[in-house]
């Protein structure tokens, strides 16, 4: 090294050292991994950037995002290179409006009003242009693509983290050091297959194809021209049932555990007439070489009633399990991992708390029963994701009020509808806003209480979650057993009150962040529950709560009526019966209650041609 370049590091080396000295902070960039490059990732990158470059005098931050797949967008990609990919014809669930960002606006990329759902691809386009809109050179300078994360381990001594990563292509294995660890791998990293189930199939000799629903390499010579059969009833096997009509599926039947049908009960009209939903029953078996055994599902005991008489159906060719999915955090050492299966830890209610709900009128008061923290959200060693004991190690989540598992096991009649989780209308929301959160903890300005405060707080959200019954019926099972004997009306109730206390969970996220919208006003949430107009705006006498701002007014509307426009009025009904039942509810007609958040514009009236056709 020559004397010139020496004499420029010790002065480089001089000057850190009175910044340190005078401002207290380091001079040394803040060196943050981030696991995976999906919308997780890249918003909290995102939320990185913004906040180091309205600081002008804070300390530097250096992002890394290790992404093993070849393009950056998660599963909203399908490039086959993860094992997990999406199809390339999926569209959104919930209304395209809840998924735009103040800062990013639908006008601002497409230059027009969107329609009331979007296509998958649109959506990815959106999310990548939004990131390289002030930065050209994000993802030059934070992506580290076909790079996968297989160790990570907390040295002690030296307070920082040791990352080893492995080319992909090459095998090759790299170790590289941070102050911070960012796991942002999504929920949805690794196919959940029942493998004895599957095992059971084939020893009954089945002889078809059998898949998972994200298997969709060659899913129209799957399903063209055949019989099919979808185990699960979520949105994974909405979804597919539809995908499979519009590449011309002879019949699709749905096998679903619960007794009300699950999520897809909630499509009233399904294309053709070519959808069988079968609800309150299992698959157990097979019966020969395209013979499927099915049994009832006993909700009490949570099995499947074998001693009951069976069902067959026959003539079957494919079965795609929508079974889901499950987070991958295998690469954390073991003081790192976080447990994120749900019951994991039990929750010790106080002996005398009570509900004091309006429906204890209806139910009376119920004592609890065995309850455990059952979200991602409620953690007692997790401060919203970020971990009590370690601080620097972070967790980026969608906040599930329900995790999956719980919403297609305990589902009860009537209420089974995880559209009313936060997590299922608004699920890039929920993760920008945990990831605006930790952006901020990660460079110093959001302080994480400590481990005591962490618990207390814990604990005062899990009684807060409990006061809402729909919330409560989920987890507590003596309760569920007098929650499903409700009258309609009065699990309506219960059903908007869980609408709004998703937004609240919203809005306090917000409000900790201080993200730059509001759902609530500062009153909060005081909206006493008596009767069902109160949260029913389409009702002729029905009203808006109060404690909502214009933006969450907005925003409830949207979530309700995503939900309730697939029960279709009776104008849909004229409209699906001219066009021959080839509608689905994405082709919404008239788009008024879909409004954007932040511009006020309304979603187009309508697609440019049918969906099936599209």
């Amino acid at each position: 090294m020559g004397k010139g370049v020496m004499l420029i590091l010790l002065a480089a080396s001089l000057v850190c050292l009175v910044f340190a000295q005078e401002t207290g902070r380091s001079c040394e960039p803040l060196r943050i991994a981030v696991i995976g490059g999906g919308p997780s990732g890249l918003f909290f990158t995102h939320a990185v950037n913004k906040i180091v470059e309205s600081q002008k005098d804070s300390r530097a931050v250096e992002v890394t995002i290790f992404e093993r797949s070849a393009l950056p967008g998660g599963q909203w990609q399908s490039d086959g290179a993860s094992e997990v990919s999406i199809y390339d014809n999926l569209w959104t669930n919930g209304a395209s409006y809840l998924h735009e960002f103040s800062d990013y606006t639908y006008d601002e990329h497409f230059g027009r009003p969107v329609g009331v759902y979007m296509r998958r691809q649109d959506l990815l386009e959106y999310i990548l242009g939004r990131v390289t809109k002030d930065r050209p050179d994000f993802f030059d300078k934070h992506l580290v693509a076909r790079t996968e994360v297989v160790n990570v381990n907390y040295l002690d001594m030296r307070q920082e983290f040791e990352v080893t990563t492995k080319d992909v292509n090459t095998g090759t294995l790299n170790l590289k050091h941070f102050d911070k660890c960012v796991w942002a791998a999504g929920q949805n990293s690794v196919r959940s297959f029942p493998q004895k189930l599957i095992d059971d199939v084939r020893e009954g000799g089945f002889a078809g194809r059998i898949i998972h629903s994200s298997d969709m390499a060659n899913f129209e010579d799957d399903v063209k021209g055949k019989r099919i059969l979808l185990i699960g009833g979520g949105y994974s096997a909405e979804d597919l049932a539809l995908q499979s009509i519009k590449v011309g599926v002879d019949e699709v039947f749905i096998a679903v555990r619960s007794s009300d049908g699950g999520d897809v009960a909630s499509m009233s009209i399904w294309p053709y007439d070519k959808v069988d939903l079968m609800a309150g029953v299992v698959m157990t078996g097979a019966a020969g070489e395209n013979k499927v055994v099915l049994h009832r599902f006993d909700e009490d005991d949570w099995e499947a009633d074998l001693d009951g008489p069976s069902i067959i159906l026959e003539n079957i060719d494919t079965i795609v399990f929508c079974t889901g999915y499950r987070e991958d955090t295998s690469m954390l050492s073991a003081n790192l991992n976080r447990n994120m299966a749900v019951g994991a830890t039990k929750f010790e209610v106080p002996k005398d708390w009570k509900m004091n709900h309006a429906l204890d009128a209806v139910t009376g008061e119920v004592e609890t029963n065995y309850v455990s923290y059952f979200t991602t959200r409620v953690d007692p060693d997790y401060y919203y994701g970020i971990s009590a004991k370690n601080p620097n190690m972070m967790f980026v989540t969608a906040f599930r009020e329900f995790p999956s598992s719980i919403m297609h096991f305990l589902c009860s009649p009537f209420t089974c509808n995880s559209s009313f989780t936060s997590d299922f209308h608004t699920p890039l929301l929920a993760i920008e806003l945990h990831a605006h959160l930790l952006a901020k903890a990660a460079v110093g300005i959001l302080q994480v209480p400590s481990e005591e405060d962490v618990k207390r707080l814990s604990d005062l959200e899990m009684l807060r979650v409990l006061s809402n019954p729909t919330n409560r019926h989920f987890v507590d099972a003596r309760y569920w057993h007098h929650y499903r004997k409700l009258d309609e009306d009065s699990r309506w109730v219960a059903e908007f009150e869980g609408v709004l206390h998703d937004i609240e969970t919203l809005d306090t996220i917000m409000r900790i962040a201080d993200y730059p919208m509001r759902l609530m006003s500062d009153t909060g949430f005081d909206v006493p529950f008596s009767n069902m107009t109160q949260y029913y705006p389409f009702a002729e006498d029905g009203q808006l709560p109060d404690c909502l701002t214009e933006t969450g007014k907005r925003f409830y509307n949207m979530v309700l009526e995503g939900y309730f426009h697939r029960d279709k009025d009776e104008r849909e009904m004229e409209n699906i019966v001219k066009h021959k039942y080839g509608l689905t509810y994405r082709d919404y007609v008239g788009g008024d209650e879909f409004v954007s958040l932040h511009t006020g514009k309304k979603a187009r009236n309508s697609l440019e041609a049918e969906w099936l056709t599209l």
